[in-house]
């Protein structure tokens, strides 16, 4: 198979992504509606959720307790893809709608599915806040500190990582220790910090790292164990580390 070919149909698996070029296909069709407040209309949200592999998420907030979507903020997932998209200048608003921008059509047009790709995290980890959707005391640490993180995960390789002792080595090497030391349950929360600011809306998102997590019922409850990446995350890790 072509390396391309091969490299193209990797990174088109990632449901994200997938998601992401679905966005804007969809706001080229005509345009997204916006509410009064900015956001993306309910309208909207209903039409991608049909068009998105991941499109429970866009309907439920929890989908076992029936708990739906009633606005954009509610749905982390596709706020990302709206506020990366607007980022990446692919987007722009006018009076009540997002409209697909020039550079969002060439975008679309001109590149291969593994260079948007590319694009897509690089502009994310550079240029979008972290904190929008993963608000932790540790979350902008991690964002300023990313090239650390990548030449550690690039180090690693493939090999799997105890997500306890990395949460533990980050909060040392980052001297955080007293900001959590202060908390009722000071390895949770950094636990829960990492796991969300990091890798869970991040790194595993973008199909970068694949996780090991310990059997339970309720997702809710569900723990991280282990994560190792994947060779799409060392090919990002590598561009990471370079200037953006």
């Amino acid at each position: 198979m072509n390396p391309t070919t091969d490299l193209n149909d990797q990174v088109l698996s990632v449901d994200y992504f997938y998601d992401f070029l679905q966005f804007l296909h969809y706001v080229d069709q005509g345009g997204c509606a916006r509410t009064a407040t900015g956001n993306i209309s309910r309208k909207s949200i209903n039409d991608l959720s049909h068009v998105f592999r991941n499109g429970k998420q866009l309907q439920f907030m929890d989908e076992k307790m029936k708990w739906k979507v009633r606005s954009e903020n509610e749905c982390y997932y596709l706020n990302q893809i709206r506020i990366t998209a607007e980022a990446m200048y692919c987007i722009y608003k006018r009076k009540n709608n997002f409209f697909l921008s020039k550079n969002g059509k060439g975008f679309l047009i001109n590149i291969e599915p593994y260079q948007q790709y590319e694009h897509m995290v690089l502009w994310f980890w550079n240029r979008v806040n972290w904190e929008y959707f993963s608000p932790g005391k540790m979350t902008s640490v991690l964002q300023k500190n990313q090239m650390f993180i990548w030449n550690y995960l690039l180090q690693k390789s493939e090999e799997w990582i105890d997500f306890s002792v990395f949460c533990q080595s980050l909060k040392t090497y980052f001297h955080q220790e007293d900001i959590y030391n202060q908390s009722y349950d000071p390895n949770h929360e950094l636990h829960l910090d990492i796991q969300y600011g990091l890798l869970e809306r991040n790194l595993k998102r973008f199909g970068c790292i694949e996780a090991d997590y310990q059997k339970s019922e309720n997702i809710w409850d569900r723990k991280l164990v282990r994560f190792r990446s994947t060779k799409l995350g060392i090919k990002l890790y590598a561009k990471g580390i370079q200037p953006f």
